[in-house]
């Protein structure tokens, strides 16, 4: 439908099926905007959270700043006109494509049709729209164990600065070898790191 998406309406529905399903506790993993609705459900929902494990994340999509600030709303309107410009949609195209150049071409026609698909005013609305959690948290989170795996992808660079900024002690592993979709590039490696990451939980969490 056409309404706002922010980062907390995704975690609310994360929390949903967990409690729908009996889950008392979870270990997410959120993959590029994925990630972003991790981290929000670990600052709503933190006692319910075990570990996060981010993958290629991209934590600035206004999550970090508080939202209700007259510049990041001025931000977020600028990147929906950008997004909803001339020619956005040819650089979307783009932008998707060249993220699959390192995936099978089997995966990489799967996830380029869904990303395709997903609606534009969706896909504005869940980068741009102005959250009403963020005056109610700081941007670092509780003890929470983080394991965050990234590729060689533009809009990756400043991703390090940003998890140590928010995360206490992340566990940084950065693959030179990989684009934006590591667990399937290198998904044998991908479940090494994963597992022996669990592993090391403490379990009292």
């Amino acid at each position: 439908p056409l309404r706002p998406y922010p980062l907390e309406l995704f975690a609310r529905a994360v929390m949903s099926v967990c409690v729908e399903e009996g889950v008392a506790s979870v270990v997410l993993v959120g993959h590029s905007f994925g990630s972003a609705v991790a981290y929000t459900f670990a600052k709503m929902y933190a006692r319910f959270t075990k570990a996060l494990i981010l993958v290629e994340p991209r934590l600035t999509y206004g999550c970090i700043e508080y939202q209700d600030r007259p510049y990041q709303r001025s931000q977020l309107r600028q990147r929906a006109m950008t997004m909803a410009s001339p020619g956005a949609a040819k650089r979307f195209r783009e932008g998707v494509d060249s993220g699959l150049t390192l995936v099978s071409p089997r995966l990489r026609t799967e996830i380029r049709a869904k990303r395709l698909g997903t609606p534009k005013h969706v896909r504005i609305a869940s980068v741009t729209s102005v959250s009403s959690v963020w005056r109610q948290f700081r941007p670092r989170m509780p003890k929470i164990p983080v394991l965050a795996i990234l590729g060689h992808c533009d809009g990756a660079e400043d991703q390090d600065q940003v998890l140590n900024r928010i995360a206490h002690e992340p566990t940084i592993l950065t693959w030179a070898d990989c684009g934006h979709y590591p667990m399937l590039e290198k998904p044998r490696r991908f479940a090494r790191e994963v597992n022996g990451f669990l592993e090391e939980l403490p379990s009292s969490r």
